[in-house]
């Protein structure tokens, strides 16, 4: 994943902000008896109106001859009349257009926030989006009433998609942050090598580079960068700028010292895994490079409580542990299984199933990490969405195959759980991988509310 933080200026958004949107909403309305449905085009802007931006909506839309654009919504954050009279007449150049509405970026437009439970969160307030990483004019929008209530800082997660797509394209981050890049989203990218070169874009747009030294992509994320600092963290090199040593892993908590700038902290988080250890050295190193006091970011980690669906150690008053973790990929699954498997004094339990729709080559990857990091596994669905459960479970096996590991195989998500529960024994760790935060399940074209928080409480009712 990569995420990022930029620090908002009263001249714009967020420095040097240059933002475009680039979206397409198809069969927005039909045009009577025309056979090709009216598009709007919605474009984003903040900070200077550069030439890229121009010759990007040019090549997105203006040689776009299959399509026939009649309306263009312009969303802007605040800035000079001058800026959106270069965007209109940009805009104008590609095609006539029956209507160009422009609007400040927090007022109404065409455009609304769908379900979903990820979302845009500042103070007491809770957008959900569609998306991770929402389109490039509802970022905008989003950034002005942050900055409207008071908002300095933007930390928002930035998907290889979203690069892809050029959602975020003109933007400018303080300091942008590579954790790892393992295999995901490949039935979007295609190849590996595509999703690094998506992920690689994020670091020609940034000030600073906060980057994981132990990750095999370094460099290749390193060459990335165009201008502006780079910064390493390790726990495996002590040359590192942020270097992590003497590392306790607890069944709820890591404790490690951070050596930095000829300094020694003790820091603790209330996580388990060897994940947050991680994450934590990138959190530290992002925020002292924007000027934060080391001991400030040290403080509030050891203030902050456990992450939703991440590593989430349920109550359950039983002589067992039940985890529910996000963990839907090769890599999550080993990190998150090898870590429990430190603390756990009886058998891993992983319970796990693979997204319908998406990447089918990681199935059996998943599997294998799974059986490798495990004592028994339970293979059921997770989101099958158009596909048949019980095919995707046969994408699943051949990755235990020769594995040696016992497993359970039983597509009804709900009473794999409840087979976990009841056969588990004192001093287990029962890991519910892949659903996390989520509170839904997605079953053909439905989506369902599933929360396994839910769940678990239900089925330990029942056996009481």
């Amino acid at each position: 994943m990569s995420w990022q933080m930029g620090r908002f200026c009263s001249a714009a958004t967020t420095d040097g902000v240059e933002g475009v949107k680039n979206f397409i909403l198809d069969t927005v309305r039909q045009a009577g008896s025309n056979p090709c449905p009216p598009i709007v085009l919605g474009v984003g802007i903040g900070g200077s109106f550069d030439k890229c931006v121009c010759e990007y909506i040019t090549d997105k839309i203006g040689n776009r001859s299959d399509l026939e654009l009649r309306r263009v919504f312009i969303t802007h954050s605040g800035v000079s009349e001058e800026t959106v009279q270069k965007a209109v007449e940009t805009v104008q150049k590609l095609q006539p257009f029956e209507e160009i509405c422009v609007t400040r970026a927090g007022c109404t437009v065409s455009s609304h926030c769908g379900p979903g439970t990820i979302g845009v969160l500042y103070g007491n307030t809770l957008i959900q989006t569609d998306n991770t990483t929402p389109e490039n004019y509802e970022v905008q929008k989003f950034m002005r009433q942050m900055v409207d209530a008071g908002c300095e800082y933007c930390v928002m997660e930035v998907s290889s998609q979203a690069l892809a797509q050029g959602r975020c394209i003109g933007l400018e981050f303080s300091a942008a942050v590579f954790t790892n890049l393992t295999q995901d989203h490949l039935d979007y990218h295609g190849t590996m090598e595509n999703y690094a070169n998506a992920k690689a874009k994020l670091f020609s747009q940034c000030k600073c580079a906060v980057l994981n030294k132990d990750d095999s992509r370094f460099d290749f994320m390193k060459n990335a960068v165009l201008s502006g600092d780079i910064i390493g963290y390790s726990k495996k090199d002590n040359r590192a700028d942020y270097f992590a040593d003497n590392i306790h892993l607890g069944k709820a908590e890591c404790e490690y010292i951070l050596y930095t700038k000829g300094k020694t902290y003790n820091v603790r988080i209330d996580i388990p895994g060897e994940f947050t250890v991680y994450n934590s050295l990138a959190a530290i190193s992002c925020c002292s490079a924007l000027g934060i006091d080391t001991v400030k970011c040290v403080k509030a980690l050891a203030e902050t409580g456990g992450v939703p669906g991440r590593a989430e150690v349920l109550k359950t008053d039983t002589p067992y542990t039940i985890i529910i973790d996000y963990a839907h990929s090769p890599d999550a699954i080993e990190n998150i299984l090898s870590s429990v498997r430190q603390f756990a004094k009886g058998r891993v339990i992983a319970l796990f199933g693979c997204g319908g729709d998406r990447d089918k080559t990681k199935r059996p990857l998943m599997a294998q990490k799974a059986a490798e990091n495990a004592d028994y596994l339970i293979i059921t669905s997770d989101n099958p969405r158009t596909e048949n459960p019980d095919e995707i479970i046969e994408d699943i096996i051949p990755g235990i195959n020769g594995k040696g590991t016992s497993c359970a195989i039983i597509s009804d998500r709900t009473q794999a759980i409840d087979y976990a529960i009841k056969n588990a024994r004192e001093g287990d760790v029962i890991v519910l991988c892949g659903k996390g935060h989520e509170t839904y399940q997605i079953i053909g074209d439905e989506k369902i509310h599933y929360d396994e928080r839910e769940i678990v409480k239900r089925i330990l009712d029942k056996h009481k």
